[in-house]
């Protein structure tokens, strides 16, 4: 995909438009399948395509309203991120927001099935020992790191959404 929209566009170094960050269209019967693979093997990019946009991607892509709306477009570095995750209260407090902004109902973490997002510890993230927005498979959870590609594994859950 190329484009205006396409949420695996490269930043070209000035911040875009917030919505050009959302496909122009909803992937209509997107299979959770297909998103990950997606995924796997998009670039991981500060402000386009992170820990958290990620998930909030997957929760529009099903319908719902854009959980990372009022910093979509907003950074496009690991220092940015940290300043909205500060300035909104630690990634708990983020998620949570984003979360019900999007209208996602927070579950218990063992209740979580695939398809539904959460935040947790998994693996070597983009920041070691903080939690990451993660995407429960069918019996893993799913993260994406810095290096690019999906971590699919256990995952120690702070909170979990349903999508």
């Amino acid at each position: 995909m190329t484009g205006r929209g396409d949420i695996d566009a490269p930043l070209s170094g000035a911040i875009v438009s917030p919505r050009a960050m959302l496909p122009a269209a909803r992937p209509v019967g997107l299979t959770l399948g297909e998103y990950l693979r997606r995924q796997a093997c998009c670039r991981f990019t500060w402000g386009l395509n992170d820990c958290l946009l990620w998930t909030a991607n997957w929760a529009w892509a099903n319908g719902y309203r854009d959980a990372a709306a009022p910093f979509r477009g907003r950074y496009a570095t690991m220092a940015g991120a940290r300043r909205i995750v500060r300035c909104g209260g630690g990634m708990l407090a983020v998620a949570r927001a984003g979360a019900a902004r999007a209208g996602l109902a927070e579950i218990d973490p063992a209740d979580a099935r695939a398809g539904d997002i959460g935040l947790g510890l998994i693996g070597d993230t983009a920041w070691p020992g903080e939690p990451a927005g993660l995407i429960r498979t069918e019996a893993f959870w799913a993260g994406l790191p810095a290096v690019g590609g999906l971590l699919i594994g256990e995952a120690a859950l702070v909170s979990a959404w349903r999508v």
